[in-house]
């Protein structure tokens, strides 16, 4: 049988483990919840909250961007020029031939 090799480290650690300090304990509690930044009524506003007046920045920033849609057209059922002038190439013709066979026979 073939022999095993050494390991080249240790999953065992050096040091010996000793009580859990002091540290480790205070760092292990959970933090306190302080409440003083909770209000009574979680409602209600801020009388400068409710005087504010917008600035002519954040009125503009404030209304959407209209945006122009060039990908589409306006009419979509008309041909363009570009179409009505094309010409279709000897290998068009050839692929648009139909092939006949005798599946599709009672359709002629």
């Amino acid at each position: 049988m073939a022999k095993l090799k050494k390991k080249h480290f240790s999953y065992k650690s050096k040091k010996k483990m000793r009580g859990i300090s002091a540290r480790l304990l205070k760092l292990a509690q959970p933090k306190k919840v302080v409440d003083t930044h909770l209000k009574e009524n979680p409602f209600s506003v801020k009388r400068s909250a409710l005087e504010y007046t917008a600035s002519d920045r954040i009125c503009q920033m404030a209304k959407p961007k209209k945006y122009e849609d060039f990908h589409t057209r306006t009419d979509c059922f008309t041909v363009t020029k570009g179409a009505l002038q094309a010409t279709a190439t000897p290998r068009l013709i050839q692929l648009a031939i139909p092939k006949y066979s005798d599946r599709f026979a009672f359709y002629f």
